[in-house]
């Protein structure tokens, strides 16, 4: 089971965020998600689109540099993205069994 984060990007304006970049943190399991959230400082309430293959927490670059020394794998956005497809396809398996 593994923790990602990717690249900080810069925040598009109109969003929650006012000012800044932010990025985003996925898990193999929304245990580990929790689990490395609680580490670093962040609110179980503040997951994003809880229980779908592409549910995470937005970071800011302080909270990702956080993640990373507590052993999460900084990858690109692009392969987050495949992250969350294979999760997608890992869940649709599992439905059709």
């Amino acid at each position: 089971m593994t923790v990602y984060v990717d690249w900080p990007e810069p925040v598009v304006e109109g969003s929650a965020w006012a000012y800044g970049y932010a990025c985003h943190m996925m898990a193999d399991s929304t245990e580990e998600l929790l689990t490395a959230a609680d580490t670093i400082g962040l609110k179980g309430e503040w997951i994003q689109r809880e229980g779908t293959p592409t549910e995470h927490f937005d970071l800011t670059p302080s909270k990702r540099c956080r993640a990373v020394v507590q052993g999460a794998a900084a990858v690109t956005t692009r392969e987050l993205a495949l992250i969350a497809s294979r999760k997608r396809y890992e869940a649709s398996e599992a439905l059709s069994r």
